[in-house]
Order: structure tokens, then sequence, then C-alpha cells
């Protein structure tokens, strides 16, 4: 096979995918049956593809390996991760039909505390988890050099709570 024609059958492969793509997007848009603004399609996008990097960064954990994480030795670690998000301890993120738990919070059997409060901050500021996610992962001007506040969140917690609670409670 050339390399000619094996391009031809990537850009084949590649087409195929973005029909694919677009059918579920147009399908999924007309199930609205409300016309939908292309800045929210386009806003969703981009976060979807943010939450992507960020997979590729950190694992995104199904809630029984995060149960696990939590040191749970239960038959059904993932109620573990279930009750510890009810209660505020962990970040999990919906992602299809199940819930994500990314992996940077665990460490040595249970959960960064700092996460809890991040969670506390968050909520008093009308931020969600994938919110808090996104902010983590983020570049902010509220951090030297602009830098992303997971970068220290384990090394320097209460600056990440700080930069957090001006982050999210700024009063113009």
């Amino acid at each position: 096979m050339t390399a000619a024609v094996a391009g031809q059958d990537e850009i084949l492969a590649l087409e195929l995918e973005i029909r694919a793509s677009l059918r579920a997007v147009r399908g999924a848009l007309e199930s609205l049956h409300r016309p939908v603004s292309p800045a929210l399609v386009r806003a969703q996008q981009a976060t979807l593809n943010v939450m992507a990097v960020i997979e590729a960064e950190t694992p995104f954990l199904k809630a029984g390996d995060a149960g696990r994480a939590l040191g749970s030795r239960s038959q059904t670690p993932r109620n573990a991760a279930a009750k510890a998000r009810l209660e505020g301890r962990v970040l999990g993120v919906p992602a299809g039909a199940q819930t994500v738990y990314p992996a940077f919070q665990f460490a040595d059997g249970s959960v960064l505390p700092v996460i809890a409060d991040l969670r506390t901050l968050g909520a008093e500021a009308g931020q969600d988890e994938r919110n808090i996610l996104l902010w983590l992962f983020s570049p902010t001007t509220y951090l030297p050099s602009a830098g992303r506040p997971i970068d220290i969140l384990i090394s320097d917690p209460a600056t990440v709570l700080a930069v957090a609670e001006q982050a999210w409670n700024i009063e113009w």
C-alpha cells in the first residue's frame, strides 16, 4: 500500500467519524424540540474538550475504583465513593450515565482534606463540582505567573483555598 492510499484511508475514516459525530449531535439537538443557541453548543463542546485534557493529565476513576482509593474493602466499594461525594468530601463529575472521580484527590487510602474545603467554598459561591474541577486545572491571574491551582494543591492547599475564595466571590 502506498503512502497516498494510506493517507486516503485515514481521511475516509476521519470523514466517517465526523459524520457519525454530527448525526449524534443533530439527534441530541432535535430531541430538545426547541432552538438551541450555537454559542451554548460551542460552550458545551469546549467544556468537553477541556475535560478530555484533564482526564489525560489525571485519570478519572469509576465509582468502584474511587471507593477502593478511599480504602474501602467492601464488596461494593462504589458506595464508599458515593457516600464521600454526598458528604462533600470528594469531587465527582457526571460522565454519561455514571459519575467519575478525578484520581488526583486520592492519596494513601483517603482523600486530600482540601477537597472538602473546596467543595464547601464552591457551594457557597454557586460552583458545582465540574466548575471546581475546571477551575483547578485553569490558569488564574490570582496565582504568580498565572499558574494553575492544581499545581500547588498538595504543596500549598491554603493558598489554593484563599485564591478560590477570591476568584469565586468577586464583587463588582
